[in-house]
């Protein structure tokens, strides 16, 4: 059974949050979703930039921009350290937005099982290892369309696979 299958099988019964900081009835940041997020939960990005590092800790949850046309149109900027997505275990999903501005840009680490897909990592600088994604921990990874632009590392300046990491899969990605 591929990644996809899997991820979509866990969403069938998804809540659906939504993030959109002008909006009362909404969460105002991503991670205030996450952390009221169930496993399945699709959280869902309206356009706008959202300013802070995110956190998604043994979670099976998708997290996307509304507009897949416009993935430039949805950002998670870092706060100019650390990382600015950080996948801790669990099966997550991150879609259709731009993450930059960190010392790494996507970290997915302790058996966590991953998909990137239609994103843009840009502008991260600073980590050892892996400046726009880095993969370690028995990780499980698959990348689609997936541009990786304008980060810096010591090591993998772009995409570091760990040698402790399960699998890294990418179709349509550039580096």
């Amino acid at each position: 059974m591929s990644l996809l299958t899997l991820m979509l099988l866990h969403t069938a019964s998804a809540a659906e949050l939504i993030v959109d900081p002008s909006d009362a009835d909404a969460y105002s940041t991503v991670q205030s979703a996450i952390d009221a997020a169930s496993s399945g939960d699709v959280i869902f990005l309206v356009e706008g930039t959202y300013n802070e590092n995110i956190l998604v800790s043994s979670k099976s949850i998708n997290i996307q921009g509304m507009n897949a046309e416009a993935r430039d149109a949805t950002r998670i900027i870092g706060s100019g350290s650390g990382t600015v997505a950080s996948i801790v275990g669990g099966l997550v999903n991150i879609s259709d937005l731009t993450i930059s501005g960190g010392d790494q840009g996507v970290a997915i680490t302790a058996n966590a099982v991953s998909e990137l897909s239609n994103l843009v990592v840009e502008d991260n600088v600073g980590m050892e290892m892996g400046g726009g994604v880095y993969i370690a921990s028995n990780a499980d990874v698959v990348m689609n369309d997936v541009l990786v632009r304008n980060n810096d590392a010591l090591q993998g300046g772009g995409v570091h696979l760990a040698a402790d990491a399960k699998r890294l899969v990418m179709t349509g990605v550039t580096v």
